[in-house]
C-alpha cells in the first residue's frame, strides 16, 4: 500500500504527468490552429476511406510476409540450405538497411506509382524479422525433443510440424509482432 503512495506523491511522476498533459493540449491547439479539425468535421468520409485504404495496404503486405517468411525460415533451416542460411540472412539484412524512401524509388520504376509499390515497400521491410525469428525458434528447440521424435520413430516432416514448430511458435509470433 505505501508502494501506491509514493508513486502517487514522487515529482518526477507528477512532473511527467504533467508534460504529457501541457503536450497534448499543445498538439491539440497547434492542430486546430492549422485547420486540422475543421477538415475533419468536413471531410468524414475521406477519413474514413483512407484509413481503410491504410488497414488494407497493412493487411495485404503482413499476409504477404507472413505467407513468404515462415516457409523461407523453415526452408534455410533445412537440408543442404543450412550451410547457406548466414549468407540469406545477411541479404535480408543488407535489404533492411537501404532506406525504405530508396526501396520505393526504385520499386516506382518498375511497378509505377500505387498501392502496389507501397505493398512491395512494406513487404521488404517486414519480411526480415518473421526469417530471422522463425530461424532463431527452430535452431532454439531443444534436441532432446528432437532424438524423442525421431525415437518414437517420426519422419522429418512430422518432427517439424509436431515439435519444432509448435515449440517455437512463441518466437516466429514475436517476428510476427515485430514486422
Amino acid at each position: 500500500m505505501s508502494e501506491i503512495v509514493e508513486i502517487r506523491t514522487n515529482p518526477w511522476v507528477r512532473a511527467a504527468r504533467f508534460l504529457g498533459i501541457f503536450a497534448v493540449f499543445v498538439i491539440g491547439a497547434w492542430s486546430e490552429y492549422m485547420g486540422y479539425f475543421d477538415f475533419a468535421l468536413e471531410n468524414p468520409g475521406e477519413i474514413r476511406r483512407l484509413t481503410v485504404q491504410h488497414i488494407q495496404l497493412v493487411a495485404y503486405s503482413s499476409a504477404i510476409a507472413i505467407l513468404l517468411g515462415i516457409p523461407i525460415g523453415i526452408f534455410v533451416t533445412r537440408g543442404f540450405m543450412r550451410r547457406y542460411r548466414n549468407i540469406t540472412l545477411n541479404l535480408l539484412g543488407i535489404c533492411q538497411t537501404v532506406p525504405s524512401l530508396a526501396i520505393i524509388a526504385i520499386a516506382m520504376g518498375f511497378m509505377g506509382i500505387g498501392r502496389t509499390t507501397a505493398i512491395f515497400g512494406l513487404v521488404i521491410y517486414s519480411i526480415l524479422p518473421i526469417i530471422r525469428n522463425t530461424v532463431a525458434g527452430i535452431l532454439d528447440v531443444d534436441t532432446n525433443l528432437l532424438d524423442a521424435g525421431r525415437g518414437m520413430g517420426m519422419t522429418n516432416g512430422q518432427i517439424l510440424f509436431q515439435v519444432e514448430i509448435p515449440n517455437a511458435m512463441y518466437i516466429i509470433l514475436a517476428g510476427v509482432r515485430t514486422s
